[in-house]
């Protein structure tokens, strides 16, 4: 399989996707008089640095992180940052070789944000080969800065995949074996397929092509089961063959349409790539802050822009907006913003779908806000602008929050920002099960002592085993577990022996620690 014919990058990427990282996570230990064991969060994921090839430099422009790579607490591998192409035309389209652990065993095509308001598509073979796909003409290519913000996919299906039900009068849903004569070249993609991670996000892998552009069920690429259906429109940018790229509409009863593009975009339905496209299936989520209602309208319903932090850490933009005007405020291309709590360390950028096919480019920046920051000629207010998709970590520092308890139940937190704390109570044993929550109360960056008098809800916790774990609580939105909490046991005396410093609570209630 060589590069250039992996199927060229299918949407005005424009995308910077920082891929997802966990915030609240420390690998840290905390050694203080008085502690009788340490226990620590889950840290933020340390990437490891991309080491570029030919005439690729790892140091890019615009406040983007150097490249990296990382996996997630599911075992999900994310790109991050940003390369340059340093001889434009004519450089390697090979970017880097990711080293094993990093490789899918299968080969991935995303599209991703290049310069000036341009894209270009990435593709990833099982050989580690990282390569850059132009559009197709007349799309303008311009490599001088491409980020690898929002690529994500799963090596190895470690979190087992399910079959999306393809509408088969027009879609291909098996490609067959790989051999010279199969029709249905598939450039080493897998078949459509779903999974959800640990938080419960959905994300889909694969490929399909139409093979039937004839009837009015064309458009129906297929169908998700309800599990896996979003509680809201959910529209995306998807890759197609040769430099093209596709509408995708996933709506609530779990159909997915292919949508095509708005002209002078042209897609090509031969090829079209499910790889690196995620949604949270709920309806609830934290809305952006300080919207712009200036120069911008909020979608309805569950579509109002919002955001949400799963599990691992990684941050999810959802919904749409709509942009009225790009005259009436000082600053017409701001959205909004996220709290700083979960705002990027760098700046983040990705490309988005804006309305009918058509593409636009997403910054998010250290501040929390959210702009436009590429919009193509054809549009000069953008009619819509889908969120849906852009993913990030929010710092790559280690050991932004760690856990310890004291003999007598004090908490000692070590915070890598100011938060407000939450204690998560789970008792163990035979029947597992969550007993509540403790307000701690807010805490400086840095090293805090919190009182708790091992008591919840004024009743003092009996003998037994129990699991503790530090919730983070935003200004809006449902707190955010910090990882790996404290598995501890309470005597008949009242006094507390820490077992464990390194199991997570799913574990813990599962008797898997």
């Amino acid at each position: 399989m060589s590069l250039d014919v992996l199927g060229r990058a299918p949407t005005r990427a424009l995308g910077c996707r920082r891929g997802l990282r966990r915030r609240l996570a420390g690998g840290l230990m905390i050694a203080t008089v008085g502690l009788l064991a340490t226990a620590a969060s889950a840290s933020a994921y340390t990437p490891t640095p991309i080491v570029t090839n030919g005439s690729w430099s790892p140091n890019p422009c615009c406040n983007a992180p150097h490249p990296g790579w990382y996996k997630d607490a599911f075992g999900i591998v994310h790109l991050e940052g940003a390369v340059s192409q340093l001889v434009i035309p004519g450089g390697t389209p090979l970017i880097t070789t990711l080293p094993p652990a990093a490789r899918p065993d299968r080969s991935v095509f995303e599209v991703v944000h290049t310069f000036g308001g341009t894209y270009a598509d990435i593709s990833i073979d099982p050989q580690g080969r990282v390569g850059i796909i132009a559009p197709r003409f007349p799309e303008k290519f311009d490599p001088s800065f491409v980020s690898l913000e929002g690529v994500s996919y799963q090596t190895n299906d470690q979190i087992p995949v399910n079959p999306i039900a393809i509408n088969q009068r027009n879609w291909v849903q098996n490609w067959g074996p790989q051999v010279a004569t199969n029709r249905n070249k598939s450039f080493g993609a897998t078949n459509p397929s779903w999974y959800k991670d640990g938080s419960g996000i959905v994300h889909l892998e694969g490929a399909t092509r139409q093979t039937n552009a004839l009837g009015s069920s064309a458009p129906l690429v297929g169908t998700l089961p309800p599990v896996a259906a979003p509680a809201r429109d959910v529209i995306v940018l998807a890759h197609t063959f040769n430099g093209t790229y596709t509408q995708l509409q996933i709506d609530t009863d779990g159909r997915i349409f292919y949508g095509g593009t708005r002209a002078p975009g042209t897609s090509d339905p031969s090829f079209v790539s499910l790889e690196g496209i995620s949604f949270s299936p709920g309806a609830l989520f934290s809305h952006i802050g300080q919207f712009n209602s200036t120069d911008w309208s909020r979608c309805f319903g569950n579509q109002e822009p919002g955001w949400v932090e799963d599990s691992a850490g990684i941050v999810h933009l959802e919904g749409c907006a709509s942009q009225h005007s790009i005259t009436l405020s000082p600053d017409p291309n701001l959205i909004g913003s996220v709290p700083r709590v979960v705002a990027p360390d760098q700046t983040v950028y990705e490309v988005v779908e804006a309305g009918a096919g058509e593409y636009a480019d997403v910054a998010i920046s250290p501040d929390g806000h959210i702009r436009v920051v590429g919009i193509p000629p054809a549009q000069g207010v953008l009619s819509i602008l889908n969120l849906e998709g852009i993913t990030y970590q929010p710092t790559d520092a280690a050991g932004p929050l760690a856990l310890s308890l004291t003999r007598t139940g004090g908490v000692l937190a070590l915070l890598h920002q100011p938060r407000k704390l939450e204690l998560a109570l789970f008792k163990l044993g035979p029947h597992a099960h969550r007993l509540g929550t403790v307000k701690l109360g807010p805490a400086r960056a840095g090293r805090s002592r919190l009182r708790w008098n091992l008591s919840l809800d004024g009743h003092r916790l009996t003998r037994g085993t129990y699991i503790a774990e530090l919730l983070a609580v935003p200004a809006r939105g449902e707190a955010i577990a910090g990882g790996p909490g404290v598995t501890f046991t309470l005597t008949g005396k009242g006094r507390l022996r820490v077992l464990s410093s390194t199991c997570s609570v799913a574990n813990a209630l599962r008797h898997r620690c």
